[in-house]
Protein backbone atom coordinates (compact mmCIF):
# COMPACT_ATOMS: atom_id res chain seq x y z
CA UNK A 1 0.00 0.00 0.00
CA UNK A 2 1.17 3.53 -0.71
CA UNK A 3 1.96 5.80 2.20
CA UNK A 4 2.30 9.53 2.68
CA UNK A 5 5.87 9.42 3.97
CA UNK A 6 7.54 9.73 0.58
CA UNK A 7 10.01 12.26 -0.78
CA UNK A 8 8.66 15.53 -2.16
CA UNK A 9 7.37 15.23 -5.69
CA UNK A 10 10.17 15.32 -8.22
CA UNK A 11 9.67 17.88 -10.94
CA UNK A 12 9.75 16.79 -14.55
CA UNK A 13 9.77 19.95 -16.72
CA UNK A 14 9.52 17.81 -19.84
CA UNK A 15 5.96 16.77 -18.98
CA UNK A 16 4.62 20.23 -19.85
CA UNK A 17 6.50 19.99 -23.13
CA UNK A 18 4.83 16.63 -23.83
CA UNK A 19 1.43 18.13 -23.03
CA UNK A 20 2.17 20.90 -25.49
CA UNK A 21 3.12 18.38 -28.17
CA UNK A 22 0.00 16.31 -27.45
CA UNK A 23 -2.48 19.19 -27.65
CA UNK A 24 -0.80 20.66 -30.73
CA UNK A 25 -1.16 17.29 -32.43
CA UNK A 26 -4.87 17.14 -31.55
CA UNK A 27 -5.56 20.73 -32.61
CA UNK A 28 -3.70 20.21 -35.89
CA UNK A 29 -5.88 17.19 -36.68
CA UNK A 30 -9.09 19.00 -35.77
CA UNK A 31 -8.39 22.17 -37.76
CA UNK A 32 -6.40 20.84 -40.70
CA UNK A 33 -7.45 17.20 -40.94
CA UNK A 34 -9.40 17.86 -44.13
CA UNK A 35 -6.18 18.93 -45.90
CA UNK A 36 -4.03 15.90 -45.09
CA UNK A 37 -4.45 12.14 -45.75
CA UNK A 38 -6.99 10.54 -43.43
CA UNK A 39 -4.45 8.21 -41.86
CA UNK A 40 -2.29 11.20 -40.85
CA UNK A 41 -5.32 12.96 -39.42
CA UNK A 42 -6.21 9.94 -37.28
CA UNK A 43 -2.63 9.38 -36.15
CA UNK A 44 -2.32 13.04 -35.20
CA UNK A 45 -5.60 13.10 -33.28
CA UNK A 46 -5.36 9.74 -31.56
CA UNK A 47 -1.62 10.07 -30.97
CA UNK A 48 -2.15 13.28 -29.02
CA UNK A 49 -5.03 11.81 -27.01
CA UNK A 50 -3.07 8.65 -26.17
CA UNK A 51 -0.11 10.73 -25.02
CA UNK A 52 -2.47 12.74 -22.80
CA UNK A 53 -3.76 9.54 -21.20
CA UNK A 54 -0.22 8.28 -20.59
CA UNK A 55 0.65 11.58 -18.90
CA UNK A 56 -2.53 11.45 -16.81
CA UNK A 57 -1.77 7.93 -15.59
CA UNK A 58 1.82 8.82 -14.75
CA UNK A 59 0.86 11.96 -12.85
CA UNK A 60 -2.02 10.36 -10.95
CA UNK A 61 0.30 7.58 -9.77
CA UNK A 62 2.76 10.18 -8.49
CA UNK A 63 -0.01 12.20 -6.85
CA UNK A 64 -1.37 9.22 -4.92
CA UNK A 65 2.13 8.07 -4.00
CA UNK A 66 2.82 11.50 -2.54
CA UNK A 67 -0.50 11.71 -0.68
CA UNK A 68 -2.82 8.71 -0.48
CA UNK A 69 -5.60 10.58 1.29
CA UNK A 70 -8.68 9.99 -0.88
CA UNK A 71 -10.47 13.18 0.20
CA UNK A 72 -7.53 15.37 -0.73
CA UNK A 73 -7.08 13.47 -3.99
CA UNK A 74 -10.74 14.04 -4.86
CA UNK A 75 -10.53 17.77 -4.04
CA UNK A 76 -7.48 18.20 -6.25
CA UNK A 77 -9.06 16.37 -9.18
CA UNK A 78 -12.44 18.09 -8.88
CA UNK A 79 -11.00 21.58 -8.72
CA UNK A 80 -8.58 20.83 -11.53
CA UNK A 81 -11.21 19.41 -13.87
CA UNK A 82 -14.61 20.87 -13.10
CA UNK A 83 -14.34 24.72 -13.17
CA UNK A 84 -13.05 24.91 -16.74
CA UNK A 85 -15.28 22.04 -17.85
CA UNK A 86 -18.43 23.70 -16.52
CA UNK A 87 -17.38 27.05 -17.96
CA UNK A 88 -17.02 25.40 -21.38
CA UNK A 89 -20.46 23.81 -21.10
CA UNK A 90 -22.01 27.20 -20.30
CA UNK A 91 -20.18 28.77 -23.27
CA UNK A 92 -21.53 26.09 -25.59
CA UNK A 93 -25.08 26.36 -24.22
CA UNK A 94 -25.01 30.14 -24.64
CA UNK A 95 -23.74 29.88 -28.20
CA UNK A 96 -25.91 26.93 -29.26
CA UNK A 97 -29.56 27.57 -28.45
CA UNK A 98 -30.47 23.95 -29.20
CA UNK A 99 -28.89 22.92 -25.89
CA UNK A 100 -31.56 22.39 -23.25
CA UNK A 101 -31.22 22.62 -19.48
CA UNK A 102 -31.29 18.83 -19.42
CA UNK A 103 -28.35 18.75 -21.84
CA UNK A 104 -26.40 21.18 -19.66
CA UNK A 105 -27.01 19.29 -16.42
CA UNK A 106 -26.35 15.84 -17.93
CA UNK A 107 -23.05 17.07 -19.34
CA UNK A 108 -22.08 18.72 -16.06
CA UNK A 109 -22.49 15.47 -14.12
CA UNK A 110 -20.91 13.29 -16.84
CA UNK A 111 -24.19 11.57 -17.59
CA UNK A 112 -24.69 12.67 -21.21
CA UNK A 113 -25.59 9.91 -23.65
CA UNK A 114 -26.45 9.62 -27.33
CA UNK A 115 -29.77 11.33 -26.61
CA UNK A 116 -28.06 14.50 -25.35
CA UNK A 117 -26.14 17.34 -26.95
CA UNK A 118 -22.44 16.87 -26.28
CA UNK A 119 -19.19 18.43 -27.44
CA UNK A 120 -17.09 16.09 -29.52
CA UNK A 121 -14.09 16.50 -27.20
CA UNK A 122 -15.88 15.62 -23.95
CA UNK A 123 -15.52 11.86 -24.39
CA UNK A 124 -11.92 11.97 -23.18
CA UNK A 125 -13.06 13.54 -19.92
CA UNK A 126 -15.34 10.57 -19.31
CA UNK A 127 -12.25 8.37 -19.58
CA UNK A 128 -10.34 10.65 -17.21
CA UNK A 129 -13.08 10.70 -14.58
CA UNK A 130 -13.45 6.93 -14.75
CA UNK A 131 -9.71 6.54 -14.28
CA UNK A 132 -9.75 8.93 -11.31
CA UNK A 133 -12.40 6.73 -9.68
CA UNK A 134 -10.45 3.54 -10.34
CA UNK A 135 -6.95 4.83 -9.62
CA UNK A 136 -7.12 4.89 -5.80
CA UNK A 137 -8.37 1.29 -5.76
CA UNK A 138 -5.74 0.08 -8.23
CA UNK A 139 -2.77 2.10 -7.00
CA UNK A 140 -3.38 1.86 -3.25
CA UNK A 141 -4.47 -1.76 -2.96
CA UNK A 142 -1.45 -3.67 -4.20
CA UNK A 143 1.67 -2.58 -6.06
CA UNK A 144 1.27 -5.33 -8.67
CA UNK A 145 -2.38 -4.56 -9.36
CA UNK A 146 -1.30 -1.59 -11.48
CA UNK A 147 0.41 -4.05 -13.84
CA UNK A 148 -2.55 -6.42 -13.96
CA UNK A 149 -5.41 -3.90 -14.15
CA UNK A 150 -5.23 -2.90 -17.86
CA UNK A 151 -5.62 -6.53 -18.85
CA UNK A 152 -9.10 -6.51 -17.33
CA UNK A 153 -9.98 -3.80 -19.85
CA UNK A 154 -8.53 -5.92 -22.65
CA UNK A 155 -10.54 -8.95 -21.47
CA UNK A 156 -13.76 -6.94 -21.37
CA UNK A 157 -13.27 -5.98 -25.00
CA UNK A 158 -12.24 -9.50 -25.95
CA UNK A 159 -15.52 -11.00 -24.72
CA UNK A 160 -18.06 -8.18 -25.04
CA UNK A 161 -19.15 -8.88 -28.64
CA UNK A 162 -18.79 -5.17 -29.51
CA UNK A 163 -21.41 -4.12 -26.96
CA UNK A 164 -19.02 -1.67 -25.23
CA UNK A 165 -18.15 1.67 -26.80
CA UNK A 166 -14.63 1.64 -28.29
CA UNK A 167 -13.79 4.81 -26.37
CA UNK A 168 -13.46 2.85 -23.12
CA UNK A 169 -10.55 0.93 -24.62
CA UNK A 170 -8.48 4.07 -24.09
CA UNK A 171 -8.54 3.43 -20.35
CA UNK A 172 -5.63 1.07 -20.83
CA UNK A 173 -3.39 4.00 -21.76
CA UNK A 174 -4.07 5.66 -18.41
CA UNK A 175 -3.07 2.41 -16.69
CA UNK A 176 0.02 2.11 -18.88
CA UNK A 177 1.09 5.60 -17.81
CA UNK A 178 0.50 4.63 -14.18
CA UNK A 179 2.68 1.55 -14.68
CA UNK A 180 5.53 3.73 -15.89
CA UNK A 181 5.01 6.01 -12.89
CA UNK A 182 5.14 3.10 -10.45
CA UNK A 183 8.31 1.78 -12.06
CA UNK A 184 9.94 5.22 -12.06
CA UNK A 185 9.50 5.65 -8.31
CA UNK A 186 10.61 2.07 -7.60
CA UNK A 187 7.23 0.71 -6.48
CA UNK A 188 7.21 -2.03 -9.14
CA UNK A 189 10.06 -3.77 -11.00
CA UNK A 190 11.00 -2.20 -14.30
CA UNK A 191 11.13 -5.40 -16.37
CA UNK A 192 7.46 -6.42 -15.84
CA UNK A 193 6.41 -2.89 -16.81
CA UNK A 194 8.44 -3.05 -20.03
CA UNK A 195 6.92 -6.43 -20.87
CA UNK A 196 3.44 -5.14 -20.03
CA UNK A 197 3.91 -2.04 -22.21
CA UNK A 198 4.88 -4.20 -25.19
CA UNK A 199 2.06 -6.71 -24.57
CA UNK A 200 -0.58 -4.00 -24.23
CA UNK A 201 0.70 -2.28 -27.36
CA UNK A 202 0.23 -5.56 -29.23
CA UNK A 203 -3.29 -5.82 -27.75
CA UNK A 204 -4.00 -2.31 -29.03
CA UNK A 205 -2.86 -3.30 -32.51
CA UNK A 206 -5.13 -6.34 -32.76
CA UNK A 207 -8.23 -4.58 -31.44
CA UNK A 208 -10.07 -4.17 -34.74
CA UNK A 209 -12.89 -1.69 -33.90
CA UNK A 210 -10.34 1.09 -33.41
CA UNK A 211 -7.27 0.59 -35.61
CA UNK A 212 -4.15 -1.55 -35.85
CA UNK A 213 -1.79 1.42 -35.54
CA UNK A 214 -2.93 2.22 -31.98
CA UNK A 215 -0.23 -0.16 -30.78
CA UNK A 216 2.46 1.86 -32.53
CA UNK A 217 1.08 5.08 -31.08
CA UNK A 218 1.05 3.65 -27.56
CA UNK A 219 4.67 2.53 -27.91
CA UNK A 220 5.55 6.00 -29.16
CA UNK A 221 3.77 7.62 -26.21
CA UNK A 222 5.58 5.32 -23.78
CA UNK A 223 8.95 6.20 -25.33
CA UNK A 224 8.20 9.93 -25.21
CA UNK A 225 7.17 9.70 -21.56
CA UNK A 226 10.28 7.68 -20.71
CA UNK A 227 12.45 10.26 -22.50
CA UNK A 228 10.78 13.14 -20.64
CA UNK A 229 11.49 11.40 -17.33
CA UNK A 230 15.12 10.60 -18.13
CA UNK A 231 16.06 13.79 -19.93
CA UNK A 232 15.07 17.44 -19.75
CA UNK A 233 12.77 18.05 -22.71
CA UNK A 234 12.56 21.80 -22.40
CA UNK A 235 10.72 23.93 -24.91
CA UNK A 236 9.48 27.36 -23.95
CA UNK A 237 6.82 27.29 -26.67
CA UNK A 238 5.49 23.78 -26.05
CA UNK A 239 5.92 24.25 -22.29
CA UNK A 240 3.59 27.25 -22.37
CA UNK A 241 1.12 25.43 -24.60
CA UNK A 242 1.27 22.47 -22.23
CA UNK A 243 0.27 24.61 -19.25
CA UNK A 244 -2.84 25.91 -21.00
CA UNK A 245 -3.53 22.69 -22.90
CA UNK A 246 -6.64 21.72 -20.92
CA UNK A 247 -8.41 25.00 -21.70
CA UNK A 248 -7.29 24.94 -25.33
CA UNK A 249 -8.60 21.41 -25.74
CA UNK A 250 -12.01 22.26 -24.29
CA UNK A 251 -12.72 25.60 -25.95
CA UNK A 252 -11.16 25.23 -29.39
CA UNK A 253 -14.35 23.76 -30.95
CA UNK A 254 -16.58 26.39 -29.33
CA UNK A 255 -15.41 29.47 -31.26
CA UNK A 256 -12.27 28.39 -33.13
CA UNK A 257 -13.93 27.10 -36.27
CA UNK A 258 -16.38 30.00 -36.55
CA UNK A 259 -13.58 32.54 -36.09
CA UNK A 260 -11.44 30.74 -38.65
CA UNK A 261 -14.13 30.51 -41.30
CA UNK A 262 -15.20 34.11 -40.65
CA UNK A 263 -11.61 35.19 -41.35
CA UNK A 264 -11.68 33.18 -44.56
CA UNK A 265 -15.00 34.68 -45.61
CA UNK A 266 -14.54 38.34 -44.66
CA UNK A 267 -10.80 38.76 -45.17
CA UNK A 268 -10.65 36.51 -48.25
CA UNK A 269 -7.86 34.43 -46.78
CA UNK A 270 -6.87 30.88 -47.74
CA UNK A 271 -8.66 28.26 -45.66
CA UNK A 272 -5.55 27.16 -43.83
CA UNK A 273 -4.61 30.73 -42.89
CA UNK A 274 -8.09 31.47 -41.56
CA UNK A 275 -8.17 28.26 -39.54
CA UNK A 276 -4.73 29.08 -38.12
CA UNK A 277 -6.16 32.40 -36.95
CA UNK A 278 -9.08 30.58 -35.34
CA UNK A 279 -6.78 28.15 -33.54
CA UNK A 280 -4.50 31.00 -32.45
CA UNK A 281 -7.40 33.01 -31.04
CA UNK A 282 -8.46 29.98 -29.01
CA UNK A 283 -4.91 29.58 -27.71
CA UNK A 284 -4.95 33.20 -26.52
CA UNK A 285 -8.34 32.65 -24.90
CA UNK A 286 -7.07 29.46 -23.24
CA UNK A 287 -4.22 31.43 -21.65
CA UNK A 288 -6.80 33.78 -20.11
CA UNK A 289 -8.92 30.84 -18.98
CA UNK A 290 -5.89 29.24 -17.35
CA UNK A 291 -5.14 32.41 -15.41
CA UNK A 292 -8.68 33.30 -14.36
CA UNK A 293 -10.38 29.90 -14.07
CA UNK A 294 -7.89 27.03 -13.82
CA UNK A 295 -5.36 28.65 -11.48
CA UNK A 296 -7.99 29.97 -9.02
CA UNK A 297 -9.51 26.48 -8.96
CA UNK A 298 -6.16 24.92 -8.10
CA UNK A 299 -5.51 27.59 -5.46
CA UNK A 300 -8.91 26.92 -3.88
CA UNK A 301 -8.10 23.21 -3.80
CA UNK A 302 -4.85 23.95 -1.96
CA UNK A 303 -6.69 26.08 0.60
CA UNK A 304 -9.29 23.38 1.20
CA UNK A 305 -6.57 20.74 1.53
CA UNK A 306 -4.60 23.00 3.85
CA UNK A 307 -7.59 23.25 6.18
CA UNK A 308 -7.91 19.47 6.39
CA UNK A 309 -4.22 19.13 7.23
CA UNK A 310 -4.46 21.84 9.89
CA UNK A 311 -7.40 20.06 11.51
CA UNK A 312 -5.45 16.83 11.54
Amino acid sequence: MLVNSVKPLQKFPGLDTLRGIAITSVIFAHFFGAYIPQILEQVSAYGGVILFFFLSGFLIDRTLAHDSNIYRFAIRRIMRLIPMYWFTILLIATKDKSWTLYDVISNMIFAASHSNQMSGVFWTLYIEVSFYALAPIVLLFNRYLVIISPYFVVLIFAFNNNSVSPMWFFLIYCFMGAQIGAAQRGATPVLPVIISTCALSVASSIYGPVSWWLGLLSLGAALLLYTAIRRELKSRCFGFIGKVSYSWYLIHPVFGYSIGWSAVSYLHLPDQVGLTIGAGCMLAMSAACYKFIEQPGMQLANRLIGRTKNRA
